[in-house]
C-alpha cells in the first residue's frame, strides 16, 4: 500500500478475502523487542503485543466492517515502548468504507 492511496472497505466484507492483506510497515531501524502497537480506523481497534517483525497485519473482519458508516475515516497507528512512552506515528491515511453491495445471509 502507497500512502497516500488510503484503503478501501465495503461494508460486509473480510480485509482479507481471496488472499488481500493490508499490512503496515514500520520503518526504523530500532529493535521492537517489547514494543506494542494500536492500530485504530474511527473507535476500531486492533492490538499489536509483538511488533518486532516491524509488519502488522490489520485483518477486519465482516462484523468489524459492518459497524462502519459509509464514508471517509483516518487510521492510525500509536507505538509504545518497553518502558510506557508512546509516539503517535501516523494519524491521517484515508480509509474509505463503501455500502454493503450484497447482504450477508444468516450462518455465511
Amino acid at each position: 500500500m502507497k500512502y497516500s492511496d488510503g484503503l478501501v472497505i465495503t461494508r460486509g466484507d473480510d480485509s482479507n478475502a481471496f488472499n488481500n492483506t493490508i499490512t503496515v510497515e514500520i520503518e526504523t531501524d530500532l529493535d521492537l523487542t517489547g514494543y506494542k502497537a494500536i492500530f485504530q480506523i474511527g473507535k476500531q481497534q486492533w492490538i499489536f503485543e509483538d511488533i518486532t517483525s516491524k509488519y502488522l497485519d490489520i485483518i477486519i473482519t465482516k462484523e468489524q466492517s459492518m459497524k462502519f458508516c459509509e464514508g471517509t475515516y483516518y487510521a492510525g497507528l500509536k507505538i509504545f515502548e518497553p518502558n510506557g512512552l508512546c509516539k503517535t506515528a501516523f494519524r491521517d491515511i484515508p480509509v474509505y468504507v463503501r455500502e454493503i453491495a450484497v447482504d450477508n445471509p444468516e450462518g455465511m
